[in-house]
């Protein structure tokens, strides 16, 4: 029996947004469930094998603002937060109910969120932790601020950003471990980054083995899942994405920041290799409103979206085993 509420659901996200993005998200869902299955398969080896402190030390925002400024400044990110905060484009929030927060984490948490309205123009909110986090956070969002339009983005830019910010993010945690810089407070990071990745991972997998049945067929059941899915489970599946559905979650939304957490692993194996690679990023940075994909990506030595899909899988396999290792380069 076809299961129509999944399929009018699919349909109904996808009209959300341009029809290039749903088209974008569907046909490359199996690509997708490929890197979510690689994380899958590794990450377990970090998990039972790491040892690491479980919390950040207590900061103040005066510390985490001046860190982060730091930070571009090192690498030649031309950025003035002290102006940005003197204009109430970069605001503050302790976690009290003032800001209506509509977007969430893999954990159904409130984040901090940069945007774009008539009222505000570009800005940055930034709900507060009190620790190293709200140093990360200003980096991420500022960073999206850096390549924000002045209204919408188009599919390049939406497809992009998230994996440059979380790249920023992860170069920044590791210039404070080459720093020896609060080494304890950026392992940790990282490794939460990881297991963000891998939380992604296993709820996005039925999720796209699903998207995969529907680009083929149009028709959901359990016929059609059998044709093309291997090692699958259509019943677990179709349960998964009933919880998905309840939980009011975002396919496409999702999918840009499964993206963009994986993509950001090769940012940062890249820069680890050479710490020129940050300067590629910046370029990337300046064109994803203005160029085409291909020639973003070329930017950051990938030759096209096969093997874009392909060093995200070989930089997940890479990271995962700099974290296992201790954080040290093999």
């Amino acid at each position: 029996m076809e299961n129509k509420q999944i399929k009018e659901y699919i349909e109904k996200t996808g009209k959300k947004y341009k029809e290039e993005y749903s088209k974008f998200v569907q046909q490359n869902a199996i690509q997708f469930y490929n890197i979510a299955c690689v994380e899958i398969s590794k990450i377990h080896r970090i998990q039972h094998h790491i040892n690491i402190k479980n919390y950040y030390k207590p900061m103040e925002i005066n510390s985490a603002f001046g860190i982060a400024q730091q930070f571009f400044n090192m690498h030649n990110i031309k950025i003035n937060l002290k102006d940005l905060y003197d204009r109430k484009i970069l605001v503050f929030y302790n976690d009290n109910g003032r800001r209506n927060n509509k977007y969430f984490g893999i954990n159904f948490g409130p984040t901090s969120y940069q945007g774009y309205n008539k009222e505000r123009g570009k800005f940055v909110d930034i709900i507060l932790s009190k620790n190293i986090m709200d140093a990360f956070s200003i980096v991420h969002e500022v960073t999206h601020y850096l390549n924000q339009p002045n209204g919408l983005r188009n599919l390049t830019s939406d497809m992009l950003t998230e994996g440059i910010s979380y790249g920023i993010e992860s170069i920044f945690a590791q210039s404070l471990i080459d720093d020896n810089f609060m080494v304890e407070d950026a392992k940790l990071f990282i490794y939460n980054c990881q297991m963000e990745i891998l939380a992604y991972a296993y709820k996005m997998a039925p999720i796209y083995r699903i998207l995969h049945v529907y680009t083929n067929f149009k028709k959901i059941n359990e016929k059609n899942y059998n044709k093309i899915i291997t090692n699958g489970n259509y019943k677990n599946d179709i349960s998964e994405f009933e919880i998905y559905l309840k939980s009011d979650r975002d396919y496409i939304r999702d999918t840009w920041n499964f993206l963009g957490k994986s993509t950001s692993t090769y940012f940062a194996t890249e820069y680890r290799k050479d710490k020129n690679f940050v300067n590629k990023i910046i370029k990337l940075n300046d064109a994803i409103n203005l160029m085409s994909f291909d020639y973003c990506l070329q930017l950051i030595d990938i030759r096209n979206l096969d093997d874009m899909f392909y060093k995200i899988s070989d930089s997940l396999e890479i990271n995962n085993l700099y974290i296992l290792n201790g954080f040290k380069n093999t």
